[in-house]
């Protein structure tokens, strides 16, 4: 699929405009922590990991073998300014030139905002199909109490691996089903509203 993708940049011939694609690639299926493992070893010299106290087991069996750096947020963390503010605080004197972002939807919303605000790339590695975005280049946060969508930055790389997410609340999962079937309404409505 990504090859597909893939084909479709450049200049387009209906716009003009070029069109190009950050996240370079994506593994999906078991073994991919191992993968993720040996690209921020060839990738990186010093990797930040960010996860939440639900998927800080995933982050420090990335960490003992990537010598990376990991910062755990309290569980079910929300992406605010506190949650984002507080990994920015964590990041900032390691210098990192890699995060990584090890958790499910507001886990990666903080770091596609912080890896913006830091201009660093970041890996995802979701650990629940939660949400159909882990490659968006925005972020969906509750900012003092108000929700926004602020411009970030989508990965560059994807590693979802089946042996992780398969172990997920199930809400998680129903939860990432529902954000599928609700872009089709969302498509269709727009659809009817643009006729």
């Amino acid at each position: 699929m990504i090859e597909k993708v893939k084909s479709m940049t450049g200049i387009c011939p209906m716009c003009g405009h070029n069109h190009e694609l950050v996240t370079q690639d994506i593994i999906i299926g078991s073994g991919a922590t191992e993968h993720l493992i040996a690209y921020i070893e060839k990738n990186s010299h010093t990797c930040v990991i960010i996860c939440d106290t639900n998927t800080e087991k995933y982050a420090l069996k990335i960490q003992s073998a990537a010598q990376a750096h990991v910062f755990v947020l309290p569980g079910n963390s929300h992406a605010t300014e506190i949650t984002t503010a507080a990994a920015a605080e964590f990041a900032s004197p390691i210098k990192p030139d890699l995060f990584v972002a090890c958790g499910s939807g507001s886990i990666h919303d903080i770091v596609r905002y912080v890896a913006c605000q830091m201009n660093v790339p970041f890996v995802s590695y979701p650990t629940a199909a939660s949400v159909d975005g882990f490659v968006s280049c925005v972020a969906a946060m509750t900012w003092h109490g108000q929700k926004l969508t602020f411009p970030a930055k989508a990965p560059v790389a994807v590693f979802a691996d089946d042996d992780v997410y398969v172990h997920a609340p199930t809400r998680l999962t129903a939860s990432g089903a529902a954000d599928i079937l609700g872009k089709y309404t969302a498509l269709a409505d727009w659809r009817s509203a643009h006729r």
